[in-house]
């Protein structure tokens, strides 16, 4: 092998695992220590700051549910995320160079979206809402009965 080549193949073992850095998961557990009102503030807050391919539009948060479109541009898609506070599932933390990311799944474990802040006290809020919600959500009547 010659020189060249063991220079690319060095230069490349020093580069390629920086670019690669996968998603530095943070441990968190949310704590419901806001009201409903101030929950409904935060996540509305969060999401109205979601810029780039993540911005959303027509967002709509009630007492049973959160809903909001992504944006392509200027335009709003069709599609429409939905998810209902009682499916609310396990949300994770993370973070990847200067963002902090918090996943959002239902009780099944499926991926429903993500929201990205810039700091972590941003993404623990939204994870506090999101949970205020869910419980407040879950002591509702369902048909006339609680769950």
């Amino acid at each position: 092998m010659n020189t060249r080549a063991i220079l690319v193949l060095l230069s490349l073992s020093l580069v390629l695992p920086a670019a690669c850095r996968r998603y530095e998961h943070m441990a968190y557990q949310p704590t419901s220590t806001m009201s409903v009102a101030e929950a409904k503030h935060g996540i509305l807050r969060s999401l109205e700051e979601q810029r780039g391919k993540r911005a959303v539009a027509n967002i709509e948060i009630t007492d049973e549910k959160l809903g909001f479109s992504p944006t392509r541009g200027a335009k709003v898609s069709a599609r429409r995320t939905v998810l209902y506070f009682v499916s609310l599932g396990e949300m994770t933390l993370s973070r990847r160079h200067r963002s902090y990311y918090v996943r959002v799944r239902n009780l099944e474990g499926a991926h429903r979206f993500y929201v990205v802040v810039t700091s972590p006290e941003l993404a623990k809020r939204f994870m506090d809402a999101m949970l205020v919600m869910g419980e407040n959500a879950r002591r509702r009547p369902v048909d006339g009965h609680r769950e």
